[in-house]
């Protein structure tokens, strides 16, 4: 996981969880936690025990391709809600919905990293894109199977989702255009939308150019920043890299405490964490 640039958290700090909202008094900026403790091992206490979260809390989405994605709400207690657990209840006020701003989402099952913990705190905040909803195509004639067939044919060697993070991860660690913010280069919010419209190809039929894919690909080269673990690569210089090379050294230095072990495999620790992406 270290390797993997995965953070160790405090399971009863953090949760990941599902999005809902309901009309309720919860005002724009506010959210509604309550979850259920868990022990070490990340199981259920035998008495079973919720609480309710209140406070500052830190959300955002896995992976988050744009610093204004990660937002800053106010959890409250709101007991006519004390029924919804192990979720997150956004508000219903407000001129853009709070979960809308986190990279775009629509609360079609959407997941949220969240975390109402002291040890982690970003020292600001910065605006979420508007990201542009791709509209599916509003052709009023019955579906046939030629059609199904075509969209299917159309998928073929289409650029995935995946291919275009890895392609903005890139972008980002470069950072060409020295901003102070490195996912906020014109170049990284450009991927960071084209990675938000892929998410949801699935269901608008959007499909990325391909050209332009191949026009980026030329601006920042093949290879890719070593913590990504991809051939060919390169020593990234960013925090990231740093830590992924500081994670391997360590690893060489106590081979034998790392015998026999699956470094994938997370039930190897000896204490149980929710991880975030970094």
């Amino acid at each position: 996981d270290l390797f993997k640039n995965k953070l160790p958290l405090p399971m009863n700090e953090c949760r990941y969880m599902f999005g809902c909202t309901l009309e309720s008094k919860l005002e724009s900026g506010q959210c509604f936690i309550r979850y259920q403790v868990v022990d070490d091992d990340g199981k259920p206490l035998k008495n079973p025990e919720f609480k309710t979260v209140v406070g500052p809390i830190i959300i955002t989405k896995n992976p988050c391709a744009y610093a204004g994605d990660i937002m800053k709400l106010e959890a409250v207690d709101l007991p006519e809600l004390d029924c919804l657990k192990d979720v997150i209840v956004f508000s219903t006020q407000g001129y853009r919905p709070d979960c809308n701003k986190i990279a775009g989402s629509d609360l079609d099952g959407d997941h949220y990293f969240v975390y109402w913990g002291q040890q982690l705190q970003p020292s600001g905040t910065i605006e979420p894109l508007e990201y542009k909803t791709q509209s599916p195509s509003s052709d009023s004639i019955p579906i046939t199977a030629d059609n199904v067939k075509d969209y299917c044919l159309s998928l073929l060697g289409a650029t995935s989702y995946g291919e275009i993070y890895n392609l903005h991860a890139i972008v980002v660690d470069q950072n060409q255009e020295k901003h102070p913010k490195r996912t906020c280069q014109k170049l990284a919010i450009e991927m960071a939308e084209m990675f938000s419209a892929a998410i949801d190809s699935g269901k608008t039929g959007y499909q990325i150019d391909r050209n332009r894919i191949k026009e980026i690909r030329k601006i920042v080269g093949n290879k890719y920043p070593d913590f990504l673990m991809k051939n060919p690569s390169y020593e990234s210089q960013s925090i990231l890299g740093i830590l992924y090379r500081r994670a391997l050294e360590f690893k060489n230095q106590h081979s034998t405490l790392f015998k026999g072990h699956d470094m994938n495999d997370s039930t190897n620790s000896s204490t149980k964490h929710n991880t975030i992406l970094s």
